[in-house]
């Protein structure tokens, strides 16, 4: 896997608590209590402190094997399955079948 990768996924889990702190703060946020407004914004304002790679949503799935982030499937990816898993057509007695026009 790529190390950004790992380096977001550990700065994720050490900013998970404050995050979820944080964010609590904001969302129970009472629109009539100045004081509950105060302390929404104070919390808002260390959530942008906050780096941006501890945010979860910045993590990609990604091929443990090869590190390809399209076609991810499970552990590993749909090219590396390929390559160990060829297709039936990728044989050469169905390939000239393959290529045979039929008459009807």
């Amino acid at each position: 896997m790529k190390a950004r990768e790992v380096k977001r996924q550990r700065m994720a889990a050490q900013y998970a608590e404050k995050r979820a702190a944080l964010k609590s703060i904001i969302a129970h946020a009472n629109m009539n209590d100045e004081d509950s407004l105060v302390a929404a914004y104070e919390a808002a304002r260390k959530l942008q402190s906050i780096p941006r790679n501890a945010n979860p949503i910045r993590q990609h799935n990604r091929c443990m094997i090869t590190g390809r982030p399209k076609g991810y499937v499970s552990s590993a990816s749909a090219v590396y399955s390929s390559e160990r898993w060829p297709r039936k057509a990728s044989f050469p007695a169905l390939r000239r079948q393959v290529g045979k026009q039929h008459s009807y």
